[in-house]
């Protein structure tokens, strides 16, 4: 497990994903519709997985600029726990939003924006987080 601090590029790129991003993805319009549904898929958890035709034009960039370019990715707001046992190989987690400051895994301790964690082995995260997560390819 480490935590590598993002350089300018890098953070400049997460800005602007974290903008494109819905701060309250749940946020209804006036007709009662949800306004960013279009974005993500809700698990049976109630986690969202944000879609990849929406959200590529910003995750490419910034995995490019934090040397990850070609790695497959997946972008998830986690509102349950989870354990990932005996990992094929590193995942990279770039929080996007640390919603709770509890938000935390576990080798590693709490997340923190702008530091990408990369863990290699078991693993359990603690929720509220919107990050991106990166395998190799």
């Amino acid at each position: 497990m480490s935590d590598t601090q993002l350089d300018i590029e890098a953070l400049s790129r997460l800005k602007a994903l974290r903008d494109f991003l819905p701060e309250f993805p749940d946020e209804k319009d006036e007709h009662g519709h949800l306004k960013h549904g279009h974005l993500y898929e809700r698990d049976e958890n109630g986690n969202l997985k944000y879609r990849k035709d929406v959200i590529n034009p910003y995750v490419e960039p910034l995995l490019e600029s934090i040397g990850l370019k070609g790695w497959k990715y997946t972008l998830w707001r986690f509102q349950t726990s989870f354990w990932w046992e005996d990992l094929p190989g590193a995942v990279n987690i770039v929080p996007i939003r640390v919603i709770s400051p509890g938000a935390r895994s576990d080798p590693g301790g709490v997340f923190g924006y702008g530091i990408m964690r990369t863990i290699d082995g078991s693993v359990s995260v603690e929720p509220r987080l919107e990050a991106v997560f990166a395998v190799p390819p």
